[in-house]
């Protein structure tokens, strides 16, 4: 089956649709085919706002097929576009079973350590933050997620409480352990 963008869109676009996972040809045409991930990753790059959101919000619901999608998708520079990817990652991996979780890791191990090297800063998406906000990095993001695939249980905050050089420091020492080194 390969993807057709003008059937993405048409979805995107139909304001009828508030979930995506009601439409049969959502699930029969789109959900879980590498190519439709393709095509929305590009959607949220290079698409308006509202299709932006609604193009992530239809790639959440992907239980397979998005990894090499996001993995090409980290290519691109900016450091709000790969947080938003690795949002959307950390999101779409988490709504996964183990063994969901465990091929994905596979797939995405590679891309996410060459995104260790990238310190840019990550702006946050609020003027006024809801709850504690930290200044993270995408090298920091993508750390976590490696972290995450590893440990389920590994304590985030312990990490994001502290300072730049500190993460640098315990991302040296996880590439130490056997994990990527940096």
């Amino acid at each position: 089956m390969s993807a057709d963008a003008q059937v993405i869109l048409s979805l995107l676009r139909d304001d009828r649709i508030a979930d995506f996972d009601s439409s049969l040809l959502f699930r029969s045409e789109i959900k879980d085919d590498p190519a439709a991930a393709s095509i929305l990753v590009g959607i949220m790059h290079d698409g308006a706002p509202g299709l932006a959101a609604r193009a992530r919000e239809m790639l959440c619901l992907f239980d397979r097929g998005y990894a090499q999608a996001l993995a090409e998708g980290f290519s691109k520079s900016g450091a709000s576009w790969r947080g938003n990817l690795l949002d959307l990652l950390w999101t779409v991996h988490t709504a996964q079973g183990e063994e969901k979780q465990a091929a994905a890791a596979r797939e995405l191990r590679d891309p996410l350590i060459l995104l260790l090297a990238d310190r840019d800063v990550i702006p946050l998406q609020t003027d006024k933050p809801i709850e504690v906000e930290y200044e993270v990095r995408v090298r920091d993001e993508a750390y976590l997620l490696l972290r995450l695939m590893d440990d389920p249980a590994y304590d985030e905050d312990g990490f994001l409480s502290s300072s730049f050089d500190e993460r640098d420091d315990e991302i040296r020492r996880y590439g130490r352990g056997g994990g990527p080194m940096v």
